[in-house]
């Protein structure tokens, strides 16, 4: 039979953005919220209230509310150190900000504003007037065109073709021979023809342009008095601190930026077209191109002209230690520190549990010795009344003198006062069972009784074949105690290296790699190219003078460590002498029962003896009650001896370390572990 009780106890820009990106998504474990738990002791309840050893102390491994305070003391202290791990974890970071804000004109910009549309006007004018002057020049020119030969010069506005044309008219006017003034006839029909038709696409151009200037002025819109600014940033960066000090950060950033007038916007891009006989002499759109391509203008709708910004960066920087900080022992320490303090502290829980057995099992015993004590008493006093009714019966046959009666009830009296007393005691034993056991009682009549009985003795050579250094040097290997006590000491030593290490000045290097994209009115527009890597260095340092605060931090780290190593040691002196001490209790407390053995055997022959001789009147009254109570005394005594070897069995066994054992599926106590001798282990090494 065994029980076993669980225990309550994861193009390098391309290739950077892709990286970063991965980075960033990376799933983060996050602590899944856990409830409370409700402590509520269960109340204890069997059929007739007796309950076997071994349940016990399951119920002891399930219930006990300090073996419960100390899982949940190792669940904080991994908490703690699942805390200290989160340090090197990536951490994530995002910021997206959007800017609006908007404000009133200066005098000098709303007069800019103001002048540019008074040019516009200004232009429209011109323009309007220029087309009229053409238009008067190109009919003069066909009115000339149509009379070249009246002698009539006419006189266009404009002044250089006025010569021209004159000049012309003089040649043809001095002209004797009719075949040369024919040819400067025909030479004027010529250069008049081609001026026509220049003059007819001038002024078609400039009758658009009068229209589009038109245009330009009604989209200009009244001068704006207000205007705004826009900006919208995005911040996305990892970052992990590695145990060997190293910070690394991949980023990724982007940014926008508007600026406009209230109630205004930019306009497009178009390119311009100018009317251009073809070869067939049609007036036709022709592209205005020079040199360095086609012509273009931006539609002005009163905007600022000024086009939005898209900037986008990606990279990573790099913080390495070379100081300060350096090195798993200097970064890592409080970490690794509390691991071991995790560690530690699930080893006291399993020598929490140990105790908790031995304190069951010692209440046990002391309650069936109880129960034990209450037997014999309740026999006694059954064995005293009947002296009683000898007396009585001798009195009456003349027997016996009626002074001896008293004496007979007073031994009766004394008898049920210590029944009565021991009635008390096995109350007290029954809820102290319950008390170590973890669980509740509703009145006396529901608290436990042992079930029994009292294990078997060993033999003196059993114990005598002990030694007490094995026993005890292997003790020191197992104890959960000890065992805790050492990996205390590890975090203790890993804090006071991390303590001194961190007495160091700060140098840090710090590398920054990165390359930026910028473009116009679009986002695609700043992404399609990429520069090339940029990148920076700086070296930051701090040197604290005199030191106080890491030297004071480093003195306390090495006394702490000093505590934890004189506890060590002397957990180990105790555990030695306590197992030496508990193995000569033992075997002295099995030479002290086989003595009440013999003892109880020996006063059970001679208490019937005495009562036939009382019977037959060979015996006096004193005589029978004084060899009762003898014989109560050592059955008393057996029973403390009983109980004794019990109790020291399972203390020899919680010494030694051997009686709870600890497995995957939890802890693991059977019934041997609790009433026999621990197996000694080899062990060297000196007491």
């Amino acid at each position: 039979m065994r029980a076993v009780c669980p225990r309550r106890s994861s193009a390098w820009v391309r290739a950077a953005m892709a990286a970063t990106w991965m980075t960033m998504a990376a799933s983060l474990a996050g602590a899944q919220a856990r409830e409370p738990i409700t402590y509520e002791p269960p109340t204890f309840q069997y059929g007739e209230g007796r309950i076997s050893l071994l349940e016990s102390v399951r119920l002891t491994l399930q219930n006990d509310p300090k073996l419960l305070l100390k899982d949940a003391d190792a669940r904080l202290r991994e908490g703690v150190a699942q805390e200290l791990r989160g340090a090197f974890d990536w951490v994530l970071k995002g910021e997206i900000a959007w800017d609006h804000r908007e404000q009133e004109l200066t005098d000098t910009a709303r007069k800019t504003e103001v002048d540019k549309r008074r040019k516009a006007e200004v232009n429209e004018r011109d323009t309007c007037n220029e087309r009229d002057r053409q238009r008067e020049i190109l009919q003069t020119l066909r009115d000339e065109l149509a009379g070249v030969d009246d002698g009539v010069t006419l006189a266009p506005p404009d002044t250089s073709l006025a010569k021209q044309l004159q000049f012309f008219d003089i040649l043809i006017a001095q002209a004797q021979d009719p075949v040369l003034r024919d040819s400067i006839i025909g030479q004027k029909v010529s250069f008049l023809q081609t001026e026509v038709a220049a003059r007819e696409a001038v002024v078609a151009n400039l009758e658009r342009g009068c229209v589009q200037a038109g245009i330009d002025r009604e989209r200009l819109g009244r001068a704006p008095e207000f205007e705004y600014f826009e900006q919208a940033k995005l911040d996305l960066r990892a970052s992990r601190t590695f145990r060997s000090g190293v910070v690394l950060t991949p980023f990724l950033t982007g940014q926008y930026d508007k600026t406009q007038f209230d109630g205004k916007r930019n306009g497009p891009e178009e390119q311009i077209f100018i009317l251009e006989r073809n070869d067939a002499g049609q007036l036709v759109d022709v592209p205005l191109e020079t040199s360095l391509g086609p012509v273009t203008r931006t539609i002005d709708f009163g905007g600022k002209g000024v086009k939005d910004l898209y900037q986008a960066s990606v990279g990573f920087e790099v913080n390495v230690p070379m100081l300060r900080g350096r090195g798993a022992d200097a970064v890592a320490a409080r970490e690794e520190a509390a691991l071991r303090d995790a560690e530690a502290a699930g080893l006291a829980v399993k020598h929490t549990a140990a105790e908790s057995v031995l304190r069951t099992a010692t209440a046990y015993w002391t309650l069936l010795a109880s129960q034990e004590r209450v037997r014999v008493l309740a026999n006694a006093v059954a064995l005293e009344q009947r002296l009683v009714e000898m007396t009585q019966a001798l009195i009456d046959g003349q027997e016996m003198p009626r002074a001896e009666l008293p004496r007979a009830l007073a031994a009766e009296a004394n008898a049920r006062s210590q029944l009565e007393s021991a009635r008390r005691e096995l109350v007290k034993a029954r809820l102290e069972l319950a008390l170590a056991m973890g669980v509740g009682v509703e009145s006396e009549a529901n608290a436990p009784l042992a079930e029994g009985p009292f294990p078997m003795v060993p033999k003196p050579d059993e114990i005598s074949a002990l030694s007490d250094r094995g026993l005890a040097l292997a003790a020191v290997d197992r104890r959960f105690d000890r065992r805790s006590a050492l990996v205390s000491s590890e975090a203790r030593r890993i804090e006071t290296r991390g303590a001194l290490l961190d007495q160091k000045s700060k140098l840090d290097l710090g590398i920054t790699v990165s390359s930026r994209a910028i473009g116009e009115d679009s986002l695609s527009n700043a992404t399609d190219t990429w520069a090339n890597p940029s990148w920076r260095l700086k070296l930051t340092t701090e040197h604290p003078f005199r030191n106080n605060e890491r030297a004071g931090r480093y003195a306390q780290s090495v006394a702490r460590f000093d505590q934890q190593t004189i506890q060590t040691g002397d957990l180990d002196r105790n555990i030695k002498l306590n197992v030496v001490l508990a193995r000569r209790s033992l075997e002295e407390a099995i030479a002290r029962h086989d003595a009440a053995v013999e003892a109880a055997e020996l006063f059970h022959q001679t208490v019937e003896a005495e009562l036939e001789k009382l019977r037959l009147g060979s015996s006096t009254l004193v005589d029978a009650i004084v060899t009762e109570q003898q014989q109560t005394q050592a059955n008393l005594s057996l029973i403390a001896a009983q109980q004794e070897v019990a109790t020291l069995l399972a203390r020899l066994r919680f010494e030694t370390g051997t009686l709870v054992d600890d497995t995957d599926a939890g802890f693991y106590v059977d019934e041997p572990r609790l009433i026999s001798l621990p197996v000694e282990a080899a062990a060297g090494g000196a007491l």
